[in-house]
């Protein structure tokens, strides 16, 4: 099932990154989780974490301004911010059927990278981590 879950984390989480300009600086993949770090050369750093156990995703963003000073914020809030309709439960998996939230989390962080990289809105990321 790992093998299954990586390659769709690949598929709905980590091309959407790659496809930004995102690099992959981390991935670890093991009995209880699948963790993958990517960087943007603005000091923004984006982890996506499935925790097979707990099932649940944890993705955060963090924005640096030294290798110690930095802002954090779950994704979660960020999706409800840009978009007030979006449950938890959606981006959250329902049992081992991850998939339908895996996809949803997808579609809100392209909608997300878009905003920031497409439209070269980066002040979005600061306004948002305040």
């Amino acid at each position: 099932m790992n093998e299954e879950i990586e390659k769709n984390v690949y598929n709905f989480i980590e091309k959407p990154l790659i496809e930004h300009g995102l690099n992959l600086v981390h991935k670890e993949s093991y009995n209880l989780a699948l963790t993958v770090t990517y960087f943007y050369p603005i000091n923004i750093k984006i982890r996506f974490t499935y925790e097979y156990v707990d099932m649940m995703f944890v993705f955060y963003i963090y924005t640096f301004k030294s290798e110690y000073v930095y802002k954090e914020k779950m994704f979660w809030k960020i999706f409800t911010e840009m978009d007030p309709s979006v449950v938890y439960a959606e981006i959250q998996p329902e049992g081992r059927n991850y998939l339908p939230a895996l996809q949803k989390n997808s579609e809100l962080l392209k909608r997300f990278l878009d905003l920031v990289f497409v439209q070269g809105n980066t002040e979005l990321i600061q306004e948002i981590l305040e």
